[in-house]
């Protein structure tokens, strides 16, 4: 199992192991670290997206996995909280990282740090591919896209169109503005 934190690069790239713009990153509200859940890889690109559509509109992405048993190793306690993405049917994949001290967000710190050294523990997900994705879980009807039809859901509904018109997908494309709210 893995655990997947949204970080900005330039608060870790060249930064010491505890340097404090890096621990500025991992803001916390009463003292948790919110993280992604995904039990293997496979899963890596859909939660690059729930964690996007915590945004009103698609943004690139950049996050570090981090493995289940080595966060346990380090004592730091994993707490379910359903997260807030507008991909309503991930959002049970959100976790807590507890971090009640400057102890465990030093440990957490430091385990981050070190998983950046490699990139196979650091992924991008840039705009396109997460519009592809977007697209994918829509068609699939893995995702309900009824979100789409209220103000908040405009922007997503406004890129799902045009992703349907480079497709040249009509069907997916005229539900989508069947959605529209009426003024």
């Amino acid at each position: 199992m893995y655990y997947l934190r949204r970080i900005k690069p330039e608060k870790w790239e060249d930064k010491g192991c505890l340097d404090a713009v890096s621990v500025s990153d991992l803001a916390t509200e009463d003292n948790d670290i919110s993280v992604w859940q995904i039990n293997d890889m496979n899963e890596l690109e859909e939660a690059g997206l729930t964690i996007a559509m915590t945004n009103s509109n698609l943004k690139d992405v950049n996050v570090v996995i981090m493995e289940d048993k080595r966060l346990k190793e380090l004592g730091l306690e994993i707490t379910d909280q359903p997260g807030e993405s507008r991909y309503a049917e991930k959002n049970n994949s959100h976790k807590n990282i507890s971090v009640p001290t400057f102890w465990e967000i030093g440990y957490l710190t430091e385990y981050i740090h070190d998983q950046l050294q490699d990139e196979k523990n650091f992924h991008y997900f840039a705009e396109e591919d997460l519009k592809e994705t977007l697209y994918k879980v829509a068609k699939e009807g893995s995702m309900n896209c009824q979100f789409m039809a209220d103000k908040d859901g405009s922007k997503l509904r406004g890129t799902l169109i045009a992703v349907c018109c480079e497709k040249k997908d009509s069907e997916l494309r005229m539900a989508l503005e069947r959605m529209a709210p009426k003024k």
